[in-house]
């Protein structure tokens, strides 16, 4: 079969689809993740995993500026439209092309808020002691123990099936 000129085979599509299937996936489970679980929830589980804490602190604080950018991003928007910038119309090219005046304030805000903060960590001596004591300890409920057994129950499942053959495009081949 042909789309347009291009040849299009039965493999492909089911490829496609399959693939395109574990992206939507992966940015669902992402999305739920970060709508669900506070940032100091973040921070504490990732501190209880044994991980360093500089390194939980960088994790959550990335996660915790990402509104603060996509606010930064649409007033930057706003004011470049009141300036007459057409960001809405055109086709893709140009949407690129009228995005620089968009990225470039929004880098500069983003770097001058870093320096902000590292001064601001400094000044709070971070990493001075390494012990730390928290205020907020989250507490294993056993909603949490039963979510975790379905999700674990779940994805023993899905992997006898993919060992079985079951999701692969092409199994004998794969």
């Amino acid at each position: 079969m042909y789309f347009g000129p291009l040849p299009l085979y039965y493999e492909s599509v089911w490829y496609g689809l399959a693939v395109g299937i574990r992206l939507i996936a992966m940015v669902l489970a992402g999305i739920i993740t970060f709508a669900t679980t506070r940032v100091e929830d973040l921070l504490a589980a990732l501190c209880k995993l044994r991980f360093p804490y500089s390194m939980a602190f960088g994790v959550s604080t990335i996660f915790r500026f990402i509104p603060t950018m996509m606010g930064d991003g649409m007033l930057i928007i706003a004011a470049q439209e009141a300036r007459g910038v057409n960001l809405r119309g055109g086709s893709i090219w140009e949407k690129a092309k009228n995005s620089v005046p968009i990225m470039a304030p929004l880098l500069v805000t983003t770097l001058r808020r870093t320096g902000e903060l590292a001064m601001a960590v400094e000044a709070r001596a971070f990493r001075a002691k390494p012990e730390r004591t928290d205020l907020y300890v989250p507490r294993l409920e056993a909603k949490d123990v039963t979510v975790m057994i379905v999700l674990i129950a779940l994805t023993l499942i899905f992997l006898y099936l993919r060992l079985q053959g079951y999701g692969a495009i092409l199994p004998k081949e794969m």
